[in-house]
C-alpha cells in the first residue's frame, strides 16, 4: 500500500485488515462480524485463540447498559453470531488465560447504540446475561481488556440458556437467582 501504509493510503479489502506495521493482511478466521462463527446447539462450548486476530471492535464508558468502563480498542477480539433458538434469558461465559472482556451486540457497526451487555473483571470468568427473543441475532465479542496494549491468548466460552445454567425454573414457589440459587419469587420468573 505504499511507503505510508494503509491508514494513508486506503482501506483494505474486506477479506484483510491494517496491521501494526501499516500492511493489509488476511483476516484471522472470525476476525469479524462478516465470518463470525455460528453458536451451534446449546449447550455451546468452544475453545479459541484472539492471537493473530486485529482490535476491531471496542466498547467505551456507556456503550453497554450497567457497564461504565471502556475496553478492548487495541486488543485482539473474535466474534460468534447467535440466533437465540427461543425466547429465554441466555448466560455467556468467558474463561480466558489473557484479561479478557466479553461483551453481546446486535450490530457490531453500531456497538454503542447496540450493546446489550458487558462485563470484564480482572482475572478471569466473565459472565453475561440477555435477554433475547425466538430468533434474535446477536453477536459475541471475545475480546482483549487493553485499550493501549494488545491482550490475546487463548478461551473458551460457553452459551446456554439461564436456567440450564444451573438453576431449576421449576422450584415450587421459588425462582432462578444468582448465583444459581433459588430466592423468593413467583415460579419461573428469573431474578438477576
Amino acid at each position: 500500500c505504499g511507503a505510508f501504509g494503509c491508514g494513508d493510503c486506503g482501506d483494505c479489502d474486506d477479506d484483510s485488515t491494517c496491521n501494526n506495521e501499516g500492511q493489509c493482511v488476511a483476516l484471522a478466521p472470525a476476525d469479524r462480524c462478516v465470518d463470525a462463527t455460528e453458536v451451534g446447539p446449546l449447550p455451546y462450548v468452544v475453545s479459541g485463540d484472539t492471537t493473530g486476530a486485529h482490535p476491531d471492535y471496542h466498547y467505551v464508558s456507556g456503550d453497554c447498559p450497567g457497564f461504565k468502563y471502556s475496553y478492548g480498542k487495541a486488543s485482539a477480539d473474535v466474534t460468534y453470531r447467535f440466533e437465540a433458538p427461543e425466547t429465554a434469558r441466555y448466560r455467556v461465559t468467558l474463561s480466558a488465560d489473557f484479561d479478557g472482556t466479553i461483551y453481546v451486540v446486535e450490530d457490531c457497526g453500531d456497538i454503542s447504540g447496540t450493546c446489550l451487555a458487558a462485563h470484564r473483571k480482572s482475572g478471569s470468568g466473565e459472565v453475561v446475561q440477555v435477554d433475547l427473543e425466538a430468533s434474535q441475532v446477536v453477536f459475541i465479542i471475545v475480546d482483549g481488556a487493553g485499550s493501549t496494549d494488545d491482550h490475546a491468548g487463548v478461551f473458551s466460552i460457553k452459551v446456554d440458556t439461564y436456567e440450564s445454567a444451573g438453576c431449576d425454573p421449576a422450584c415450587g414457589d421459588m425462582a432462578c437467582g444468582p448465583p444459581h440459587q433459588a430466592v423468593a419469587s413467583p415460579c419461573g420468573t428469573s431474578v438477576a
